[in-house]
């Protein structure tokens, strides 16, 4: 795959920035074919990535992602504790687009998870 000989590139030459969204572009290639576990390892990446450099508002991005990986897993507590993770940094920097997307992403969770009333409360947090 193109992307991994990019990642070795950015890896050489220390570009962490690049190197965290490289692993979610890695990530997005193996979602969109079904390999979610492989998806979730580059998600994993990419946050450890974004977490050594500070990058608040990258790791916020990539934990939604890497629990959106985790729904299709059927893990829903590790689903919960990444959507979760990056909530006040999606609030501080004003992405609304994304806060909806991750509590969408917690009502699924918790309509797995057969809790109900949890989840009509976070649809209904996504559309306020």
């Amino acid at each position: 795959m193109y992307f991994e000989k990019v990642k070795d590139i950015y890896q050489q030459i220390h570009e962490e920035e690049r190197l965290a969204e490289t692993y979610m572009l890695i990530s997005w290639v193996h979602s969109h074919q079904g390999n979610y576990i492989e998806s979730s390892e580059a998600n994993l990446a990419a946050l450890s990535t974004f977490e050594s450099i500070n990058d608040d508002y990258g790791a916020a991005i990539a934990s939604g992602n890497l629990a959106g990986d985790y729904l299709k897993l059927d893990k829903n507590k590790e689903a919960i504790y990444y959507l979760t993770k990056g909530l006040s940094t999606l609030e501080k920097n004003g992405d609304y687009v994304n806060l909806s997307g991750i509590f969408l992403k917690l009502a699924n969770t918790f309509m797995n998870l057969k809790n109900y009333n949890e989840a009509v409360k976070q649809i209904q947090t996504a559309f306020e």
